[in-house]
């Protein structure tokens, strides 16, 4: 299947807020194994759509909780918190199925939201 990024992200970009959801659904091994393993919580009981959930932030850049091996860094580390990564990046190695998730949030709460987060950073 034919994916266009450069469409995807341009979307993301003018209609996206920071702190908006962006769910993705990969196509790799691991993303596969996330969604195949939430089959028992979809009301068909197939894989779900979506492996990962990530925060907008800007831009260029959205926010993710991670554990384990990243391959966006060098070696791996086991950590368990909040990490940013490039915005293109995520699309193009995770957005076999992506949605946009507009909150109809106030800047305030969007500020509270980023300033929790922000707290959940691992270094």
């Amino acid at each position: 299947m034919y994916r266009n990024n450069s469409f995807i992200i341009s979307q993301i970009r003018k209609l996206a807020s920071p702190m908006d959801m962006i769910f993705l659904g990969a196509n790799n091994l691991i993303g596969y194994l996330i969604r195949f393993a939430q089959k028992n919580q979809t009301p068909d009981h197939r894989p779900s759509l979506w492996s990962h959930v990530c925060l907008y932030v800007d831009l260029n850049t959205i926010m993710e909780s991670t554990i384990g091996f990243e391959p966006y860094r060098h070696g791996s580390r086991w950590d368990n918190g909040v990490q940013y990564y490039p915005l293109q990046e995520r699309i193009k190695t995770s957005a076999y199925n992506c949605t946009l998730v507009h909150w109809n949030l106030t800047d305030s709460q969007r500020d509270k939201i980023y300033k929790e987060a922000q707290n959940l950073f691992v270094d």
